[in-house]
């Protein structure tokens, strides 16, 4: 009697749900069966890298990077090594209290990774520019550095409701090639210059005064010059932050050097104003 008495409706509803469940589990089983070890993201980052022994890790040459206008790819090039818990391995990321203390205060330095400034943040030990219809290569380091940043200097314009890149006129790299706070390494509490190119890699030049730090870059398409912020040692205090002057500084593409923007007699003009 008991054998032929209907199922509640509650008790059908909990073996579908499970029934549901149990296949989902399955066919979750099965993926990570078929890729056991697939990462979620890149488990490597630019490995420290000490200004005279030996760059420690895997040599990697990146996806070149299409240049707007150009039949130039850059392909960067840097030695990574597996990255520890926040990317605290980073030294252009995060500097640590002793590197802080540096030539370059860690908030200074941070201002570019910040997205407060037009280059992309990036950590290259050296770009190779490979030129795809001549074959023609060069690089842009001739030495040890590392680039943390870059911006191309290319017009944007609309045509028919599309953003289109332009044609890019120059290239511009933040890098690091001397360890102004001493501590056997480069990191973000050294020093910076700018490094500028032509669109196609040719003519890498430096174009900032050495032993400052760079806080801001900017290319206003409209001007064809690239609009600078720098800070140096104002209050000789030994290192760069913020309680240090702000100056800026104007550059010619694609062949200038930085200039100041504003001459000293105005600046002086201005400051006397104030006083």
């Amino acid at each position: 009697m008991h054998a032929g008495r209907l199922a509640s409706p509650s008790f059908v509803v909990r073996r579908v749900l499970m029934a549901v469940v149990g296949a989902a589990a399955l066919g979750l089983l099965g993926a990570c069966a078929q890729t056991p070890n697939r990462p979620l993201r890149d488990p490597q980052t630019i490995s420290t890298t000490p200004v005279r022994d030996p760059v420690v890790g895997r040599s990697t040459f990146e996806s070149p990077i299409e240049i707007s206008g150009q039949s130039t790819v850059m392909v960067p090039f840097s030695i990574t090594s597996e990255k520890g818990w926040f990317d605290n391995d980073d030294q252009f990321r995060d500097p640590d209290g002793t590197r802080s203390r540096g030539y370059a205060a860690a908030s200074v330095s941070r201002q570019l990774a910040d997205g407060g400034s037009g280059l992309r943040r990036v950590r290259w030990h050296n770009v190779v520019f490979r030129n795809l219809q001549s074959g023609e290569e060069r690089t842009l380091l001739d030495q040890r550095g590392v680039i943390s940043g870059y911006m191309t200097c290319t017009n944007p314009y609309v045509h028919d409701g599309i953003r289109e890149e332009g044609l890019t006129h120059a290239l511009v790299f933040l890098v690091t090639t001397r360890d102004t706070n001493r501590n056997g390494a480069l990191d973000a509490g050294d020093a910076q210059v700018l490094v500028m190119t032509g669109p196609g890699g040719e003519n890498a030049h430096v174009i900032t005064p050495d032993g400052v730090a760079v806080t801001n870059v900017r290319y206003p398409g409209w001007a064809a010059k690239v609009l600078i912020e720098l800070r140096t040692d104002t209050n000789d205090d030994g290192k760069i932050d913020f309680d240090d002057e702000p100056s800026q500084w104007v550059c010619d593409i694609p062949d200038g050097t930085a200039k100041p923007l504003i001459s000293p007699e105005t600046a002086a003009k201005v400051r006397a104003i104030v006083k």
